[in-house]
């Protein structure tokens, strides 16, 4: 799934950020860990799920998350599922 994040960020408070194309790195759980672009003030900020040119919310933007990768440690962006399986898209259309 593509994901679209959409906040507004301290560096630019005024102004809507959206970073559309970033994608899921790992999940545990109903957490998610993204390469969505974000800084301080992206938490709270909606994340959806592109599916065939419609958009659907799937989860909130939390927080920053360091993970040692193979080539060093990397920052990740955790944000929280809506529902209890993302994956299924149907029951994301259910919340329109």
């Amino acid at each position: 799934d593509r994901l679209v994040l959409a906040g507004y960020c301290c560096d630019r408070g005024y102004l809507l950020s959206v970073h559309d194309g970033c994608s899921v790195k790992q999940r545990q759980k109903n957490i998610y860990l993204t390469d969505c672009d974000a800084t301080k003030g992206s938490s709270g900020g909606p994340v959806f799920v592109k599916k065939d040119g419609q958009h659907y919310l799937a989860a909130i933007m939390s927080s920053h998350v360091p993970v040692i990768t193979r080539d060093g440690l990397s920052i990740l962006n955790a944000v929280v599922s809506i529902i209890h399986e993302r994956h299924n898209l149907e029951e994301i259309k259910k919340c329109e």
